[in-house]
């Protein structure tokens, strides 16, 4: 077939026959594998870890990156706009698990922290030679300004994220964009901020991640990763949603210490867990758990409590969910223990219950995670 040059080429339409029989697949999450074998984050597409500031969204992206350097296969670059420092990346990457030898290696891991769009633009280019299987971009907030445009303007964002987050994508990568959310609660309930053009740009899944329990040196932490947007609906299809919830989690983050270094899995969500858009403070789950009787309906928390709507049912949600089990209360060491000490007088279960050998996706890693094997394909079904 003959074309003129205002006429597309053959080539630049989809193959329909392709997607019909078989040979042209729908996308499918196959990179930060949960215990279960299920996967959250789209390949060769752009995803998003949005949500406020040390709610672990750099450790989980930091994650993928060591799961994805654990495949011969897997290259990884860290695009620092945040000013993290090689040496604070570094570091966090050899203490997930990561080798030494993997990221001295070039052709495996490459760190840039460019200062204007020239820079970004050489990286760009690099990468279309290079093909990193994986980029994280920390944080997305700070690209629009290299370029010049207006951080409040969605054109000015969709321009941006086509010439360097689309453009990776397409060269096979997992991108993954790091965005904060606005400090009002009111706009952070809907996303990052100017959500709206970074929602509609996402191409992969877009994620909420909330902070469960803080991240402190020696002890870790733990994060609610919800999903606020997953174009594919691969990552909706084994995440939980909780009665009233509007984001259905799809993990759980959860990181701790030991002698060998740094300790972490993302597991399958089990009911009752606390959702991105379904947060009480603890302290109001601890006040509901004094209440003698027990509270039973959101009606009676307000009655009892004098609470807003919202503020009754999130915290009635949570300590269903037996939040004040799980967690200390901060400045009540003594209540702390004495709550330990009755548990047994609490009308709902431990929502963890130990581990159990039958259900991979309860168990506990010995130290860096063991359930990701070198190659993916070994799990999943699925190689690269």
């Amino acid at each position: 077939m003959n074309t003129t040059p205002d006429q597309p080429a053959l080539y630049e339409y989809t193959d329909i026959a392709a997607l019909l029989d078989g040979t042209l697949t729908m996308p499918e999450p196959e990179l930060l594998t949960r215990l279960d074998g299920h996967s959250i984050l789209y390949g060769a597409a752009v995803n998003g870890l949005f949500g406020e500031a040390e709610s672990g969204k750099t450790w989980i992206a930091l994650c993928a990156i060591v799961e994805e350097l654990r495949s011969p296969s897997g290259r990884a670059l860290f695009l620092d706009l945040d000013h993290n420092g090689a040496p604070s990346v570094v570091k966090r990457l050899i203490d997930l698990g990561a080798s030494s030898d993997s990221l001295t290696d070039t052709a495996r891991f490459r760190y840039a922290a460019p200062d204007d769009s020239l820079e970004v633009h050489r990286i760009l280019n690099d990468c279309d030679l290079w093909k990193p299987t994986i980029v994280v971009i920390d944080s997305v907030g700070e690209l629009v300004p290299m370029f010049r445009g207006d951080s409040n303007s969605g054109d000015d964002y969709t321009g941006v994220h086509r010439r360097t987050a689309t453009r990776l994508a397409k060269t096979g990568a997992c991108v993954i964009l790091i965005d904060h959310v606005a400090k009002s609660s009111e706009s952070a309930s809907k996303g990052a901020v100017g959500a709206g053009a970074k929602r509609r740009a996402i191409d992969g899944a877009y994620l909420r991640v909330s902070l469960r329990r803080s991240f402190t040196p020696g002890k870790g932490g733990s994060s609610v990763i919800a999903v606020n947007k997953d174009r594919h609906g691969g990552v909706r299809a084994h995440a939980h949603l909780d009665e009233g919830s509007k984001e259905p989690v799809a993990g759980i983050f959860e990181m701790g210490h030991s002698n060998d270094g740094l300790t972490w899995q993302v597991r399958a969500p089990l009911a009752g867990e606390r959702t991105a858009d379904d947060q009480a403070p603890l302290a109001d789950v601890a006040a509901l758990s004094r209440l003698d009787p027990p509270p039973g309906t959101v009606r009676d928390v307000k009655d009892r409590m004098g609470w807003g709507s919202v503020r009754a049912s999130t915290a009635l949600r949570g300590f269903r969910a037996g939040e004040h089990l799980m967690f200390p209360v901060p400045g009540e060491p003594q209540e702390n223990e004495e709550r330990a000490d009755r548990t047994d007088a609490f009308p709902v279960p431990h929502p963890l219950p130990p581990p159990n050998k039958e259900h991979a996706d309860q168990h506990k890693q010995a130290c860096v995670p063991r359930a990701f094997p070198e190659e993916r394909h070994s799990l999943t079904g699925a190689a690269r």
